[in-house]
């Protein structure tokens, strides 16, 4: 299986890494984006992607993840809400591709940020700890829808 990860850690700096299959070809993957500064977090969502065989791109700066869910194919795209707080209004519309469905996850003690996301269109709005839980869930769904 051949798979892309994409990590951007705000600074302008892109990282990749290029596994193969042992045919040589492109494995049909899922394109997942992801808004989460956190590394150890976002480390353990590209963890889980690789796992279920999906394609991820990883964003630590808000303006970046928006530029690339504005032009992406991607049918998941992850937002840690927490850290996009005062921000949210900005991910009115996105993403490009309607078939995309976003989910975002909160601390459930900033419950507040729930209903704003669901305001301005998150499909999916979790609690970072359901979110956790249903990750691998999440993940299998679209890898092979």
């Amino acid at each position: 299986m051949r798979i892309r990860c994409v990590r951007s850690d705000g600074s302008g700096r892109v990282f990749w890494i290029i596994w193969k299959n042992s045919r040589g070809g492109l494995a049909q993957t899922t394109e997942l984006i992801v808004f989460e500064p956190d590394l150890l977090f976002s480390s353990r969502v590209e963890s889980a992607a690789t796992k279920a065989g999906v394609q991820v791109k990883v964003f630590g700066n808000l303006e970046e993840f928006i530029g690339e869910a504005k032009q992406t194919s991607a049918q998941v795209a992850l937002v840690n809400l927490d850290a996009a707080e005062g921000k949210l209004a900005s991910l009115e519309g996105l993403p490009k591709n309607a078939s995309c469905k976003v989910i975002g996850y909160y601390s459930h003690v900033n419950s507040r940020l729930a209903e704003e996301a669901r305001r301005v269109g998150v499909n999916m709005v979790l609690s970072r700890g359901a979110f956790v839980s249903k990750l691998e869930g999440i993940l299998k769904e679209f890898s092979s829808g």
